[in-house]
């Protein structure tokens, strides 16, 4: 190399020595903007983007059919399926987590005609499927769909075609979720099926904003199953809109279960799930149904217009607190339970049935700070051998306040009685018991009646401002009347000439006609 171009690369590199250790020129902008500080961040696992799969209905997506897609499919995969009827030569298990996304309901059909299944998830999933309908076609028995454990995700789709087996009480289903499925079924539709939905061993996934129709059970809960049920409509179904069995319990919250051909809500066997804010109304027999030995709550429901509102017998021993029952052709409330164990029926308001909450049988109930108004018949009936309580209850405007029939004998403390048609208490037949500190004002017969054979104990109660009598006794009636107050009445206290009633400190003042009228002194 001659020395002319030894001197020009010695010049180059002492040049860029001193561009590398010279520091950088500051300058106003440099001042009024520094450069930021770099922020640490995690490392993490890369997040890869989900491959779709585009199928289309006539075979010319990227896979012939579904069965092929689904084998191919990684798990996590996507499946948008176009429009058109997608069907299958026998039945489908897809045992990896994957997502079909259709085009919409009824636009996209999953259809086959095998039996026993159209499609079957069947693992840990999640299995997602949006905008599809899954259809089963033909006479052989066949849920259409079954998830078998694991987690699920059914938004927009519709589950419609579940063959039954004849003659016998299994149900197929829209949609069965068994094992222990988890996840959400949301805005998506069940009808001509055995159950639309069916929620069964110990799953407990949430249905949500659902509707059933046209089924022979619109959700159907069983075994160990512990569901969420919230706002889903339950209507037009051949049996029950809504059923628990089994040992089932959960929640079902804010549904609407009406115009169902025998039961809105049924709970059996031992099944124990708490019913909230539902709506119940016009179902041809039963609102709500409690038999065998169930329970749980039932809380803040409307229950109207069905034969009875709420019905329980057998064992069964549910609470019922601050529901609303009203216009039901029959009864409000009616229990004809057979165990020893006690109903307990508190803070409900109903309102215009023929009879308001009717006790029966050899049924126990605790009856407390009930409303209960404007009944044709009875706002309060007890009969049969009945016993319990009715306990700081409102009788208002009905035809009779309490009635007690029979042979029944509760407890009646503190109950207010007023302006009703007939009696605020009534006491007939055999019937005893005890009515202690109740205050019957303003009925349009008398505060307390006994008649027949009825031979019940009166204590201190209130009786007053009534059209006829404070207390009257007709027939053969007896018992005893202590430390009553009658006033204001056309008579305090009336005794026909065959009754017999021991009185003992009653005070009876201020009545328009007389105090004591006892027709056994003539």
């Amino acid at each position: 190399m001659s020395p002319l171009k030894n001197q020009i690369v010695l010049i180059v590199l002492v040049s860029l020595f001193f561009i590398m250790v010279a520091p950088p020129m500051i300058t106003a902008a440099a001042t009024a903007t520094p450069t930021p500080t770099p922020q640490l961040t995690p490392v993490s696992t890369p997040v890869s983007t989900t491959p779709t799969i585009r199928l289309q209905a006539d075979g010319k997506g990227d896979y012939p059919d579904l069965p092929a897609a689904i084998e191919a499919a990684k798990p996590g995969d996507t499946i948008a399926m176009e429009k058109g009827i997608y069907k299958l030569k026998e039945t489908l298990e897809i045992q990896k987590a994957i997502i079909l996304v259709g085009d919409g309901i009824d636009k996209t059909i999953i259809t086959s005609q095998s039996g026993g299944f159209v499609v079957k998830f069947n693992g840990q999933g999640p299995f997602n499927a949006q905008g599809i309908t899954f259809k089963h076609e033909g006479s052989k028995s066949a849920h259409v769909v079954v998830v078998e454990g694991g987690e699920v995700a059914f938004q927009d789709c519709h589950f419609t075609g579940a063959e039954s087996y004849k003659y016998q009480h299994y149900r197929s289903a829209g949609l069965v979720l068994r094992g222990n499925v988890t996840g959400m079924v949301q805005n998506s539709t069940a009808d001509k099926n055995g159950n639309g939905f069916w929620i069964t061993d110990q799953a407990q996934p949430t249905l949500k904003n659902n509707t059933c129709s046209n089924n022979e059970n619109g959700i159907g809960v069983s075994k160990q199953a512990q569901p969420i049920l919230e706002e889903n409509t339950c209507t037009g179904n051949k049996t029950n809109g809504i059923y628990f069995e089994d040992n089932a319990s959960g929640t079902a919250r804010k549904n609407q279960s009406t115009k169902n051909k025998y039961n809105g809500i049924v709970i059996g066997n031992q099944a124990q799930p708490m019913l909230e804010e539902n709506i119940v109304s016009e179902n041809q027999y039963q609102g709500i149904s409690y038999v065998d030995d169930s329970g749980g709550i039932a809380r803040k429901n409307q229950v109207t217009k069905n034969e009875t509102g709420i019905y329980i017998a057998d064992q069964a021993q549910p609470t019922l607190e601050e529901n609303t029952v009203s216009e039901n052709r029959s009864t409000g409330i009616k229990l004809q339970t057979q165990g020893d164990n006690t109903v307990v029926i508190r803070k409900n308001q109903v309102t215009k049935n023929p009879t308001g909450i009717a006790v029966e049988g050899r049924s126990q109930a605790t009856l407390e700070e009930n409303v209960c108004s404007e009944s044709r018949s009875s706002g309060i009936y007890f009969g049969g051998a009945a016993t319990g309580k009715a306990i700081k209850n409102q009788l208002i405007k009905n035809s009779k306040g309490i009635e007690v029939a029979g042979q029944a004998q509760p407890t009646l403390e503190e109950n207010i009685c007023s302006e009703n048609q007939e009696a605020g208490i009534t006491f007939i037949h055999m019937s005893s018991g005890t009515a202690l500190k109740n205050q019957c004002t303003k009925n349009r017969s008398s505060g307390i009646l006994v008649t027949d054979e009825a031979q019940p104990n009166l204590e201190e109660n209130v009786c007053s401002e009534n059209t006829k009598f404070g207390i009257e006794y007709n027939s053969f009636a007896g018992g005893t009347a202590q430390k009553n107050t009658c006033s204001g009445n056309k008579v305090g206290i009336y005794i026909a000439q065959t009754a017999n009633p021991e009185l003992a400190d009653n005070i009876c003042q201020d009545n328009t006609e007389t105090d004591i009228k006892d027709m056994r002194k003539k």
